[in-house]
């Protein structure tokens, strides 16, 4: 069994918020003519903008391919722009800082509004534990032994930090010019106090992403050889994406990671678009 207190987190919260809608009113827009053939425009909202899009390219709804050859014809030929149409908003907890300064490197098609360490108190802050330090089923005794020592460690340290994050942000008030007004003088000195936590201080964003920029995302976060923090969270993002395009994720299998650490994706079920 893992410790079971409050400050540490175990594994990341993934909450699907938006995703891009179909109006059924849009073919109104099209032709009085226009025909769509039966088993085209199939599927969910969101394969069926990416369809709609890449139609629009070539006039070809009414002729040709059904949706599910549609699909896989954009994936063989690397049609890859009609995918950016297409969006997802997540609210993402239980995820670490750490995390986050890799998560952030992903920018193009990519939205990011974070917790800020400036304008919110981190003195009852919790933490990630990383993986590695997880028990899990099958470890021995030893390990699991271990595994907790390195959770009541990583706990002691965070309480730590935050006793210094405390005094030091106080300290730091103090430290500012008479005058200042008390939203800025708390802004500035919580700046500077943040010096004292650790990487693995746990932070919450909206994170919005194209499906077009989630396969890149996937290819590099959810490889076998990614960091496990953020391969978790990779996969966890996968699974809500099948749901939301099947047609360009539900063929995505997942194998087991070298590092023992929970699944990763098999790279040659996911088309690079």
């Amino acid at each position: 069994m893992n410790l079971t207190d409050s400050r540490l987190v175990f594994a990341p919260g993934v909450t699907l918020i938006a995703s891009t809608q179909v109006h059924e009113h849009c073919w109104e827009s099209r032709s009085p003519a226009f025909k769509r053939l039966p088993l085209q425009d199939m599927g969910t909202h969101g394969d069926r903008l990416i369809e709609f899009a890449g139609r629009g390219c070539y006039d070809s709804y009414g002729q040709g391919r059904d949706s599910a050859a549609y699909h896989k014809h954009i994936q063989d030929v690397g049609h890859g722009s009609v995918l950016e149409h297409v969006s997802m908003t997540f609210w993402l907890t239980g995820i670490s800082r750490g995390l986050t300064h890799e998560l952030v490197r992903h920018r193009v098609g990519v939205a990011i509004s974070q917790r800020s360490t400036r304008y919110v108190t981190e003195s009852n802050s919790r933490i990630v534990v990383p993986p590695l330090f997880i028990v899990k089923d099958g470890d021995s005794t030893e390990a699991g032994w271990l595994k907790r020592k390195i959770q009541s460690n990583l706990l002691l340290a965070h309480e730590t930090a935050t006793t210094v994050y405390d005094a030091t942000f106080l300290a730091g008030v103090d430290l500012l010019p008479l005058g200042m007004d008390k939203t800025t003088a708390r802004k500035t000195a919580r700046g500077a106090a943040r010096a004292s936590l650790g990487q693995d201080l746990e932070t919450s964003m909206t994170w919005t992403v194209n499906v077009r920029s989630l396969i890149g995302f996937l290819v590099q976060r959810a490889s076998p050889y990614a960091e496990a923090e953020i391969r978790r969270l990779a996969v966890a993002l996968l699974g809500v994406a099948r749901e939301i395009c099947p047609a360009y994720f539900s063929q995505v299998k997942l194998v087991d990671s070298p590092d023992g650490l929970g699944p990763s994706i098999d790279p040659t079920t996911l088309s690079r678009l």
